[in-house]
């Protein structure tokens, strides 16, 4: 029966077109079922970041993350001490919030965990308190899987604050400190998109020139490709997990595959965004795509399809 669950799970995945989350086992503390409202808040909020929203939305959304937190995997009592601090968000006492958040950053062992209260931490101050600089103090301590968003987030915050030279010298700060070439690229494009928005054509012009010099089609070809076989290590991993009977294993990186398709989308990283989700389609869809069981697994009666067909 295990067997069977996990093998549905994983095939299920790509064959409804999407990168969604599937999961054969109860939800974890505090990461929440699946739910329809809270996703399309978090679009929202994006939507928000990029400046798309009209003024009914933006204020339906700063209501919402007004007294919610984002959320994540944790243990039962990282999620009971994130609790409190949403009920104190709920009840309309942010800095009781804040102090909550305090403690689940001192307890937190994990770096995602400990990006996802900064963030929250930074949500808090900018929507409830009205404290833009302690905001960007901790938009700018997010690290792990919420980390483009936060940047996004940081940096619509600057504009929205009549900054365009602030956002500017925060995105070259960020151009020097990133990790890879694809970062590197992304930053310099938003960087671009700041200086035409702000009708500096001189400097938007410069910085497009810039990227001209400093990338090559070879380099774009290198990201792609580092890319795909990220995503193709990954979904090869979630394969042999599948083989094990590793449950645990194949949710967590279905997670971490998941993750990664957003992260490079919110990041602006197309080219490697569009390499990386097509990798994974192709290789899930030849893995997962459905067929013979694996080996134990009974076939379906003639006549019925199985879980996950269509």
């Amino acid at each position: 029966m295990a067997t069977r669950r996990l093998w549905i799970l994983v095939s299920g995945i790509f064959v409804l077109g999407l990168l969604a989350r599937v999961s054969a086992a109860e939800p974890a503390p505090w990461e929440g079922e699946h739910d329809p409202f809270r996703m399309r808040m978090e679009q929202l909020a994006e939507q928000e970041a990029r400046g798309a929203l009209d003024v009914e939305q933006a204020r339906e959304v700063n209501r919402y993350w007004s007294t919610h937190l984002r959320r994540g995997p944790m243990t039962s009592l990282e999620a009971a001490r994130s609790a409190i601090a949403e009920i104190h968000l709920r009840r309309g006492e942010p800095k009781e919030a804040i102090a909550a958040l305090g403690k689940v950053l001192e307890a937190a062992a994990s770096e995602d965990l400990k990006g996802l209260t900064h963030f929250n931490l930074a949500e808090i101050y900018r929507r409830q308190l009205d404290d833009a600089a302690k905001a960007l103090e901790h938009y700018q301590k997010v690290e792990g899987a919420l980390r483009p968003r936060a940047q996004l987030v940081l940096l619509a915050l600057l504009a929205d604050m009549g900054q365009a030279d602030e956002a500017a010298r925060k995105i070259e700060e960020l151009i020097q400190a990133a990790k890879d070439r694809g970062e590197k690229l992304a930053l310099l494009q938003r960087l671009a998109g700041l200086y035409d928005k702000a009708k500096m054509l001189d400097k938007a012009l410069a910085i497009y020139q810039r990227i001209l010099k400093d990338f090559t089609p070879a380099d774009i070809e290198t990201m792609r490709q580092a890319a795909a076989a990220e995503a193709r290590e990954t979904v090869q991993k979630m394969d042999a997990a599948r083989r094990n009977g590793d449950g645990q294993e194949v949710e967590r990186l279905e997670r971490q595959l998941r993750g990664r398709v957003e992260g490079l989308r919110i990041a602006g990283r197309w080219e490697e965004f569009r390499a990386f989700e097509q990798a994974a389609r192709a290789l899930m869809q030849q893995l997962f795509r459905p067929g013979p069981p694996p080996q134990g697994e009974q076939p379906p009666e003639p006549g019925r399809k199985r879980e996950g067909e269509f």
